[in-house]
């Protein structure tokens, strides 16, 4: 039987070299060596943190070898930025240990000869204790808070040349933190109040958000299968910011619903909460067993109107005219580092063409609006050639579409700006998040 720290390792080689997510990857693994909840815990401790901190784990490394860490063979590498984490950041395991399970890996990824080195950089990381990061002051800022924050320089520059240096900071350290779970209440079968209090009888700690109706803060919630609650479809998990983006939709019971890029399907089942389980919600993805999934899920909650199909958003036939289209396109994903962290390690040039797909969902999907139905675009990065530029080249190309006022549904809040919403982690404590809303003239 594998331990969490060998599990680890396969982990993070197949997220190295496959480009494996690290949540799926993580999942199957765990799934697959059965361990028990507390190595499991261990286990993803070590996989997240890891990635989260590659870029300041290699700026340690390369101290201690001459010819930099691009040097060594990706298994030691990968042993040696899991010593180093434990060391550096993870205060419960003592420096000992630390040092020796590192070190009994090596024969793991078979590579014997590389212990003594394994060990040798190890014990001067403890030795440089506080000041292992002592270096960094010799760089130039922008790169000192790359290596401090572990964010990619070129996102660093994006995020100031977009936003402000002082929010590139703030992004940078919060994608470091762990995420807030939220959950979506479902109308059908309880109220916020109901739900919090089944939750509590179960062990886990779940609070009203403080301005968003139906939203619920959980944590502690271990497998959610273990709980009755999710069981019987009294909730979803669905970040803060997706639930507002379904919200702007305003969906009414009898509409007829278009989610174009609907997977997971969390906008989904809202949108059909939100419409009293009347009409009929249109729910597209590429792939056959996202679709599935949308299924289950839309039938663990309780939602007939749901219906789950494959189509691409793109080139898919034209559809029946419906009231309301949500466009919640593929991106980036660089407002979910804190959930995705080894989305920093990208190539930014793999992200070029995405506004061109983009505009193209958007375009097509925009026939099939009737005239004065709503559309929404969504994306759940921060880039702005993602999000503002998309939507104002679409607004100024057609002029059958006009910006909807997304103040008059949410009143006067810092992060909407007229029809479009910018939501950034450290701002709001959600995920990076964009949407924007229009309607089609009569």
């Amino acid at each position: 039987m594998k331990t969490a720290r060998q599990l680890a390792v396969d982990v993070l080689l197949k997220v190295e070299k496959d480009a494996a997510y690290s949540v799926i990857a993580l999942d199957q693994a765990v799934k697959a060596a059965k361990l028990s909840g507390a190595d499991a815990s261990f286990a993803a401790a070590l996989v997240y943190g890891v990635l989260e901190r590659q870029i300041t784990l290699d700026a340690i490394i390369g101290q201690y070898v001459k010819k930099g860490v691009r040097a060594l063979d990706r298994e030691i590498l990968i042993l040696l930025r899991m010593g180093v984490y434990q060391l550096c950041f993870m205060d419960g395991v003592p420096a000992r240990a630390a040092i020796n399970e590192t070190v009994s890996l090596v024969p793991y990824v078979k590579k014997t000869s590389a212990r003594g080195m394994v060990n040798a950089i190890l014990r001067n990381v403890q030795r440089a204790g506080a000041d292992v990061l002592s270096f960094s002051k010799n760089y130039a800022p922008i790169k000192r808070l790359s290596v401090e924050t572990s964010c990619p320089v070129w996102l660093l520059k994006q995020w100031e040349a977009q936003y402000s240096r002082a929010d590139a900071e703030s992004m940078a350290k919060a994608a470091l933190e762990r995420p807030p779970l939220y959950a979506r209440v479902n109308p059908l079968k309880a109220n916020a109040d109901t739900l919090c209090d089944m939750l509590a009888r179960q062990g886990v700690t779940a609070q009203k958000h403080e301005w968003i109706e139906n939203c619920v803060v959980l944590s502690d919630t271990g497998s959610l299968l273990r709980l009755d609650a999710f069981r019987d479809g009294w909730f979803h998990i669905q970040d803060a910011a997706s639930q507002l983006c379904a919200q702007a939709l305003g969906a009414q019971p009898g509409d007829t619903v278009l989610d174009v890029c609907a997977a997971p399907g969390s906008k989904s089942f809202t949108i059909a909460q939100q419409m009293n389980n009347q009409g009929v919600v249109h729910a597209f993805d590429l792939y056959e067993h996202k679709c599935r999934l949308i299924e289950e899920g839309a039938h663990r909650l309780g939602l007939s109107i749901v219906d789950a199909s494959v189509r691409d958003a793109r080139t898919g036939d034209d559809l029946p005219l419906a009231d309301r289209i949500l466009c919640d396109v593929p991106c980036s994903g660089l407002g979910i580092l804190r959930r995705k962290p080894e989305i920093r390690f990208k190539d930014p040039a793999s992200f070029a063409d995405l506004p061109k797909l983009q505009y193209e969902i958007l375009s097509h999907s925009a026939k099939n609006l009737k005239p004065g139905g709503v559309l929404v675009y969504s994306t759940c990065t921060t880039n702005k050639a993602e999000n503002e530029d998309v939507i104002l080249r679409f607004l100024s190309e057609n002029n059958w579409a006009a910006p909807l006022n997304l103040s008059e549904k949410f009143g006067k809040i810092d992060f909407i700006q007229d029809f479009m919403a910018v939501l950034l982690p450290h701002q709001t404590n959600t995920d990076g998040f964009f949407f924007a809303a229009m309607t089609r003239r009569e």
